[in-house]
């Protein structure tokens, strides 16, 4: 033979060119392909114009074999080695056998076979090496037809039934198909068949305030919403709402009318508790509640001042709700003990953080409101800022928000005194303070905190909530 298999310990073998042999393939006119005589390697493959790949000459190597344009493989020329199988520095292989396409080099098999037939005189082997291409391409044009069937039917199966998508970057599709054990036979529906009037763009319900804040938190006037469509949102929620109100020193003569005007007016059909900051428990009336509404009393320390009972108003409901009322109520209404409802205080009210407007300053500009203007104060609102005057009287909100609001006012109210200054309206200007840099999500409008003394303007169409008259000299001394 004049040449030799030589194995290749990461390449599996080549075929290796004998430099002493000094035969070669010649050219094969009537087939479209040669085996053009190698000056210094002793022979190689030339390209196959009929088959669409090359075996071109290599004068320093040997041989090679060029890219296959319609298959997309390349076998590069090794100067070591002689032939174009490529060193794989990192895989410790090469050119491994195409086994998707059918064929490839397997193992240059078939320049063995041909120069074996080569050196037994067998003179048809141009036609026997085209014969193993061609079926191998017929090979590979039949798997792509049978898979392009394969698609096509599972494409018309698929069409004719209904399909689930679910999104590829899921990581745990499954999700989807488990099913939720409810304890009831079906979820809540926030909001039921109802029938009320369409609501209207351009033609809003009141026109003479303000309803809706620079921020886009709502101004809840009456008129601006609907009752009946509010209450069915809310009561299937089965919420329990908080009360708190301080009935300190001579305020406990107003408990009784509070609790038996919210009782008729305060969310009715709702539950709420009652908690009465006293320092005189015994002196606080048991009126007949509803059903599934509390009564409870907080023992609070008696102070000689009522400016101080205002100030450490902030520190009692903010361990009060650290300690009981986070986990037996979902909003909280911080309430004054000496008002009154007149007219239903309903679920409009409920928002994350809620503040009323204060019925003395909503129709005055903010230069006249009586924020608290020493710097030395950590109640500081400078000229010319502010959006409201929020009355401290009313307050509320989600239970964990009024815990965090009346902390930050306790911690100012602290800084203040250890530096001995106390702000001009004591915890309402530290609560003005604490809003204009962390915005409400809802504001009440004054119907909600209104004062029997003034005189009611024509934007006040019904009072919910208001002050009682009385003798403040006599009340706080």
């Amino acid at each position: 033979m004049g040449w030799a298999l030589r194995k290749e310990e990461n390449m599996g073998w080549v075929l290796r060119e004998q430099e002493s042999t000094g035969w070669v393939l010649r050219q094969q006119e009537n087939m479209g392909w040669a085996l053009r005589k190698e000056e210094n390697m002793g022979w190689a493959l030339r390209k196959e114009e009929n088959m669409g790949w090359v075996l071109r000459q290599q004068e320093n190597m040997g041989w090679a074999l060029r890219k296959e344009e319609n298959m997309g493989w390349v076998l590069r020329e090794q100067e070591s080695t002689g032939w174009a199988l490529r060193e794989q520095e990192n895989m410790g292989w090469a050119l491994r056998q195409q086994e998707s396409t059918g064929w490839g080099l397997r193992q240059q098999q078939w320049l063995l076979d041909c120069a074996r037939m080569k050196a037994a005189g067998i003179q048809k082997l141009p036609f026997l090496l085209l014969q193993k291409m061609v079926i191998s391409r017929k090979v590979l044009v039949g798997s792509l037809v049978c898979l392009g069937a394969v698609a096509a039917v599972i494409w018309a199966a698929a069409g004719s039934g209904k399909v689930h998508y679910l999104p590829y970057y899921l990581p745990c599709p499954e999700i989807f198909s488990t099913k939720l054990q409810y304890t009831q036979e079906k979820p809540i529906q926030l909001f039921p068949q109802l029938f009320y009037l369409q609501p209207r763009v351009l033609a809003p319900k009141r026109r003479d305030v303000l309803t809706v804040t620079p921020w886009l938190a709502p101004i809840v006037w009456e008129g601006t919403f609907d009752p009946e469509l509010l209450d069915s949102a809310y009561r299937p929620l089965n919420l329990t709402i908080g009360v708190t109100a301080f009935a300190v020193g001579k305020y406990t003569r107003f408990v009784r009318r509070f609790l038996d005007s919210a009782e008729q007016h305060f969310l009715r059909g709702y539950r709420v508790n009652y908690y009465i900051f006293t320092d005189s428990p015994q002196s606080i009336p048991r009126p007949q509640l509803q059903p599934g509404r509390s009564l409870v009393t907080v023992p609070v320390q008696g102070y000689p001042s009522w400016q101080e009972i205002s100030m450490r108003r902030m520190e009692a409901i903010n361990r009060h709700v650290a300690e009981e009322s986070q986990g037996r109520v979902r909003y909280l209404f911080c309430l004054d003990i000496d008002m009154v409802f007149h007219n239903p205080w309903g679920p409009e009210t409920l928002g994350d953080m809620v503040a009323a407007i204060h019925p003395g300053y909503f129709d005055v500009p903010r230069e006249q409101f009586p924020y608290e203007r020493r710097s030395s104060s950590a109640a500081f609102i400078p000229e010319g800022e502010g959006d409201f005057y929020y009355g401290g009287a009313v307050f509320g909100g989600l239970v964990e928000k009024v815990y965090e609001f009346t902390k930050m006012c306790h911690m100012t109210i602290l800084a203040d005194k250890a530096n001995g200054i106390m702000a001009v309206w004591q915890e309402e200007s530290h609560l003005n303070r604490h809003f204009l840099s962390h915005k409400p999500s809802k504001l009440l409008s004054p119907e909600y905190i209104w004062d029997d003394r003034k005189p009611k303007p024509p934007q006040i169409h019904l009072v919910r909530f208001s002050t009682v008259n009385k003798n403040y000299k006599e009340v706080r001394n």
